[in-house]
């Protein structure tokens, strides 16, 4: 008899889903449009998947999956559920599927999106992983601020998702400002550098809301001090693209475009930055962002490319919204700024500026103004401490405004200055862009030899022959009455024609307008001062119930005082035009009050 074996059946177990990967490999694929920067992080996810182990890299993938899965269980406030779209398994499992030996792999996690693509709620809830469900004992989990709505306002979502869930419910206990885990031990709660109370922290996260808002890194470094002792600890950035070319973010932002392209090898530090996407050819030249008049550039006009900025396009944010706010960005240019920023990730020079810096470069090249020329002035003094700006100018025969721009600091404030406002003075200074005068006080003497050349030494009165007055022929300076008095009538005695310019609308209305229209024509030749280029970049400008348009000193980001300058000669300048007859055949020269 011949015995029979008993059949065995072999059960085919399918392989476990990986949406980290799959994204990855869709937009590669360039089946998901998206921008440069995130086409690179997809394509060092799977080269990180073939070559990251011979660099001590694991790919996690149970791990992934349980963090994604576990943050697609937290519900939305009204008790909907929270659904994780790709972009968003993405980010969340290369932060927590990617290991090494010694823990976890990415120890910094920057991302950049649009206003209004779920950035907040992820951190939220990566937050309240981090205090039940990272495997981390006495975890301290802080959403960290400049100030203490900002840091709160993160952590308040975290709150809501809490509230919002009965299991979450049973395992935290919800304070005024602490959501803490007694099973673990951890918490979660906002700190501000206005509490000064972020020093001496034990980080296992640190959620970082609209880092762009930061105007120094000392909530980011301090943080990121108190995560020496955890090799599982994460900073979580999330923020839209910025303004100011001096901030933590933008050094974060540029150090994540280094590493995605390869220029930086960093295995700890996870960048996701959607953007638009600058032309091959302007690409080659340096740029990542879109340069504003390239036809071969993503246009933030074009309706077709709004995915890339914004991944949760028709998901979270709407075509109706963009459409609107395209709309309100054409018909008023100060606002454009705000809208390329916020809603298409394009890095500005202004929170709402009044000038297209890609205009304002068109500009660069050298003024014509020759000695003997006919020009007018604009003069911004400073107060004791500050910038003072003057501007010479005139209208060529081609319809370019030429400029030409002379800055005076006092010199034991520069280094103070550099510091503190992390704007190259010291290095300006020493290129001869800013004249340093002597003291701690600006040293209007020194203004006043500068332009009419007089002075006194030893008691007396002497004429400085490379003065400006003596190498052009200054018609008349326009100048902002404030802190003008002495150095105004010094000036008005040496011949000089002073005329007061009054900083309201019914003065500086029209020659602002043209001033930003003269710019946004590409008529205004500057020679590429780095001083007024700065200046260009922080100039806000307000807009009254009756339409006037007047330079904002107290919204604009940094010193204006160069533009300030501009547009007071331009007053001057455009109201000679008007004017037929000479100024020399007035008789009222010298100190003139209009």
């Amino acid at each position: 008899m011949i015995a029979t074996m008993p059949r065995v059946t072999h059960r085919i177990v399918p392989p476990m889903p990986d949406p980290t990967t799959a994204y990855a490999r869709a937009v590669v694929a360039d089946q998901i449009m998206t921008g440069r920067p995130v086409r690179l992080a997809c394509r060092r996810h799977l080269d990180d998947l073939i070559y990251g182990p011979a660099r001590g890299l694991t790919w996690d993938l149970p791990e992934a999956n349980r963090v994604i899965d576990l943050i697609g269980e937290m519900p939305l406030p009204d008790g909907a559920p929270f659904v994780v779209q790709p972009s968003q398994e993405f980010i969340i499992g290369s932060l927590f599927g990617w290991k090494t030996k010694d823990g976890r792999r990415f120890r910094t996690g920057y991302v950049e999106e649009g206003k209004g693509n779920g950035k907040t709620p992820v951190a939220g809830r990566v937050g309240i992983v981090g205090i039940v469900g990272d495997g981390k004992y006495a975890a301290e989990v802080y959403t960290a601020g400049v100030t203490r709505d900002q840091a709160q306002y993160l952590w308040n979502d975290g709150k809501l998702v809490c509230e919002s869930s009965p299991d979450l419910r049973a395992l935290i206990d919800i304070g005024a400002f602490n959501l803490s885990c007694p099973a673990t031990h951890s918490y979660m709660r906002p700190v501000s550098s206005e509490a000064r109370s972020l020093d001496q922290k034990r980080v296992h996260m640190a959620l970082i809301d609209e880092i762009h808002e930061h105007r120094t890194g000392d909530v980011v470094e301090k943080m990121r001090a108190g995560t020496k002792g955890d090799d599982s600890a994460l900073i979580f950035e999330i923020t839209n693209s910025g303004y100011d070319r001096h901030t933590i973010c933008w050094q974060h932002h540029e150090y994540s475009l280094k590493v995605l392209s390869g220029a930086i090898q960093n295995d700890s530090w996870f960048a996701y930055i959607a953007s638009l996407d600058a032309c091959d050819k302007c690409h080659s030249e340096g740029e990542w962002q879109p340069r504003d008049g390239c036809p071969d550039c993503d246009d933030w006009r074009d309706e077709k490319v709004w995915t890339k900025p914004n991944p949760l396009l028709d998901v979270t944010i709407t075509r109706r919204y963009l459409r609107e706010q395209v709309q309100e960005a054409v018909d008023m240019p100060p606002k454009a700024a705000l809208v390329k920023r916020l809603n298409f990730c394009i890095w500005t020079d202004a929170s709402v500026g009044a000038i297209e810096m890609e205009r304002w470069d068109t500009g660069n090249a050298a003024p014509t103004i020759q000695p003997g020329d006919d020009v007018y002035g604009g003069l911004d003094l400073s107060t004791t401490t500050d910038l003072s700006a003057l501007l010479l100018m005139r209208e060529a025969d081609d319809g370019w405004l030429d400029l030409l721009p002379f800055f005076w600091c006092p010199k034991e404030s520069i280094a103070l200055r550099s510091r503190r406002d992390h704007v190259p003075y010291e290095q300006w200074v020493a290129e001869g862009w800013i004249t340093a005068t002597d003291g701690n006080r600006i040293d209007y003497e020194a203004i006043r030899r500068k332009i009419s050349g007089y002075y006194v030494e030893d008691g007396t009165a002497k004429q400085d022959p490379a003065c400006l007055a003596a190498a052009y022929h200054i018609l008349e300076v326009g100048f902002d009455p404030y802190n003008a008095t002495q150095l105004v009538a010094q000036l008005s005695s040496d011949s000089l024609t002073m005329i007061t310019v009054h900083q309201g609308a019914a003065m500086l209305s029209a020659p602002t307008k043209d001033w930003l229209a003269r710019i946004a024509g590409g008529k205004v030749r500057h020679g590429g001062n780095p001083v007024l280029r700065w200046m260009a970049s922080n100039l806000v400008v307000r807009q009254d119930a009756q339409g006037n348009l007047l330079p904002d000193k107290d919204k604009s980001t940094e010193r204006i005082d160069g533009q300030s300058a501009g547009i007071t000669g331009l007053a001057r300048l455009n109201a000679h035009i008007q004017e037929p007859s000479s100024i020399y055949e007035r008789e009222d020269r010298g100190l003139v009050e209009v």
